[in-house]
């Protein structure tokens, strides 16, 4: 009976990793890092610290599933989870939002901590090519970051336009680049 309940707890503690982890990249999922992301929001809120959220989204994936196909497409989307992962701090977290789109949740980074995470990210990620099937694969991203400094009062879906606003005037301005939007009070 002890050895039946001990694999049942190994079970549940498994599935409730699947249920909150990409298959694809090993990262977050979307639901994972929303509940993250609005918890560190609750902890902004309690707790005087900075906060800064945004989308990192691959420039052209389309042109990299057209070239090497999508089985090339998800090798560079793995790829890229760990360097990611490289350019983060401890404290940081990420998850796959969905295709080629990921979250970061940048724990206690204002305003100019949010520029030099963003470059970090945007120059790793230019400056590393991904081997697949004997090519050499060099993608960017543009970066879209929304900053809640401390004592400025901020909630999920507001931060989340305004990353996505950020995002879009990356991208609508060149790609390989980043826009940081400040929350107001």
């Amino acid at each position: 009976m002890q050895e039946a309940n001990h694999l049942l707890q190994q079970r549940t503690r498994e599935l409730e990793r699947l249920a909150l982890t990409d298959p694809l990249t090993g990262l977050f999922n979307r639901r994972a890092t929303e509940e993250l992301a609005r918890f560190e929001l609750k902890r902004h809120a309690r707790y005087p610290s900075s906060l800064t959220l945004g989308y990192i989204d691959v420039d052209h994936f389309k042109q990299v599933n057209s070239d090497y196909l999508l089985t090339g497409g998800d090798e560079v989307l793995r790829h890229l989870a760990r360097i990611l992962l490289g350019a983060l701090r401890e404290v940081d977290s990420v998850g796959r939002f969905g295709g080629e789109e990921f979250l970061v949740i940048a724990r206690e980074t204002n305003e100019e901590g949010a520029h030099i995470l963003a470059e970090r990210i945007r120059s790793k990620v230019e400056q590393t090519a991904i081997e697949y099937q004997g090519h050499s694969i060099s993608i960017t991203v543009s970066i879209g970051f929304a900053v809640a400094e401390v004592g400025v009062p901020a909630d999920y879906q507001e931060m989340m336009e305004m990353a996505a606003g950020a995002l879009r005037r990356a991208k609508e301005t060149g790609r390989n680049r980043s826009e940081i939007q400040l929350l107001t009070n």
